[in-house]
């Protein structure tokens, strides 16, 4: 988009009218994003964002959402830091554009993201950082928010969309994909069983549901400042929300690295984890809650591998790829983390009950 095209979108929404500059964001699988840099002291002051409508199909109710979280988040003295939605000139949170795009306008936040966390410290602070941010979350009258993404962690349902991805994949695609359709098949009924088991014992909650590493900003002294990304702020589930922060705390490579061989969970950096995520949660989680704990640990990357090599299947229609193999890759290194999990489950499970 040009920059008049943008400077246009961005003069709907009530800010001081100055002179701005607008920087692309390369990060991120699926919005467009934008620093806004105030030309004369050269400062960045706010961040666009062009949702994408072709991933979420509710993006009104995703915004409720969001204004249902902030709004809380202000009345609490004690909440911790985070993102602010600025009103266009008509008081939403949330502009639509004739063309029929949907753009929003954050506070800008210095602070820079990690893809994996590079030592205890960072495992720590993570585990804090959430297990915070899920403290902030409780008092929200989960019946207030909407289920913008219907089955988002549900195995019954993204098991289905994996089979019938299978019917619609080219050949080379699913020769490609063999072994990992052959996996998926035979662990299927094991991870079926940990969904069934967090939905019937553990209590829905406002949860974040995309509780990756590069979701936290941190300072220069990798110190946690905020938790963002709040598209997917919606009721789940509290063990979930942990098992995906494990799938990128603490496994040793990122989630598209290609050395298998060398992908793994980090036991140091679980054990880091799950210490401060349960200490930050204090009273707050439930005895079901943290049994689940080292379960979903494995079941988030199977999910998320799933869903992956779905997309593949699929040619690439959900998640923003930067070559041809790409789902591919992240899929085979989400399952390799999987199998991971698994055989060191009796050891998180050990953890957990020290902790506890």
């Amino acid at each position: 988009m040009s920059t008049g095209n943008l400077k246009a979108i961005l003069s709907e929404f009530d800010i001081p009218q100055r002179d701005y500059e607008l920087e692309q964001v390369k990060y991120g699988l699926i919005n467009k994003s934008y620093n806004v840099v105030e030309k004369s002291s050269n400062k960045k002051c706010y961040f666009l964002q062009q949702v994408d409508h072709n991933a979420f199909k509710d993006i009104e109710g995703i915004m409720h959402n969001i204004g249902i979280v902030t709004n809380h988040f202000k009345s609490q003295p004690d909440a911790p830091e985070h993102l602010k939605t600025q009103e266009t000139i008509s008081g939403a949170n949330y502009y639509k554009s004739t063309a029929g795009e949907y753009w929003r306008l954050y506070n800008y936040i210095e602070g820079h993201t990690y893809y994996r966390a590079e030592n205890i410290q960072l495992a720590t602070e993570a585990g804090k950082m959430f297990g915070q941010f899920q403290n902030a979350l409780d008092g929200i009258d989960i019946t207030f928010l909407r289920d913008t993404i219907p089955g988002f962690h549900d195995m019954d349902m993204r098991y289905e969309q994996f089979l019938e991805s299978i019917s619609g994949a080219t050949n080379a695609r699913k020769e490609k994909a063999a072994a990992l359709i052959e996996l998926v098949k035979e662990k299927i009924n094991y991870v079926k069983s940990i969904w069934h088991d967090t939905i019937s014992t553990c209590p829905p909650r406002v949860t974040h549901n995309d509780t990756k590493l590069s979701n936290l900003l941190f300072d220069d002294n990798n110190h946690g400042i905020c938790v963002v990304d709040y598209d997917t702020l919606m009721p789940g589930f509290l063990p979930l929300d942990f098992g995906d922060s494990v799938r990128t705390i603490c496994s040793t490579t990122v989630e598209d690295d290609t050395n298998l061989k060398d992908t793994f969970f980090d036991i140091s950096l679980f054990k880091a984890l799950v210490t401060s995520f349960i200490a930050a949660l204090e009273e707050s989680i439930t005895g079901p809650e943290i049994k689940m704990l080292p379960r979903t640990s494995a079941y988030m990357p199977f999910i998320m591998g799933l869903r992956m090599l779905t997309d593949y299947l699929n040619n690439d229609i959900y998640y923003t790829i930067q070559y041809d193999q790409h789902n591919f890759d992240r899929a085979a290194n989400q399952m390799t983390l999987f199998m991971s999990g698994v055989e060191l489950l009796d050891e998180m499970n050990n953890i957990v009950k020290e902790i506890n």
